[in-house]
């Protein structure tokens, strides 16, 4: 005959065993949500049409397309220069990188991409500038906001 206690036993294995695989599972979604920005890497850099879209919507549609139509004059310059960023950050990892540090080529690197954010920078405000001066004076106050 078995007693109450081995028959306890006996039906206690299988949720004990469900038990541990949830937190073997719970552990490794936790360990990669933790693990991952290690290997992601740099961030992309920004992608500036994005920003106009979002602009965009607070404006009336005369201005919105005034405003695109001046990021659109710019784009592919942008798109240069975000290519440039991300080629001058690729060569500040490789000098961080490399067995034999010199310091003056991450510094080279560094000012590389520290020259096309600066030219980057430009292209935005030119597109800004010259949005704003074609728009309405009522879209220049709602671009303000």
């Amino acid at each position: 005959m078995i007693e109450q206690g081995q028959a306890f036993k006996r039906h206690f294995h299988i949720p004990a065993f469900i038990y541990e695989a949830i937190n073997l599972l719970l552990a490794g979604v936790v360990g990669v949500w933790v693990a991952r920005p290690l290997f992601r890497g740099p961030p992309p850099p920004m992608d500036f049409g994005r920003v106009v879209d979002r602009m965009s919507h607070r404006l009336s549609e005369a201005d919105a397309a005034l405003l695109k139509r001046a990021y659109a004059a710019h784009r592919d310059d942008m798109a240069r220069l975000n290519d440039r960023i991300r080629e001058s950050r690729r060569k500040v990892r490789a000098a961080l990188q490399s067995e034999a540090f010199d310091s003056a080529a991450l510094k080279a690197a560094m000012d590389e991409v520290r020259a096309a954010r600066s030219e980057l920078e430009v292209q935005i405000q030119d597109v800004m500038r010259e949005g704003a001066t074609a728009m309405s004076p009522e879209g220049r106050q709602r671009l303000a906001r």
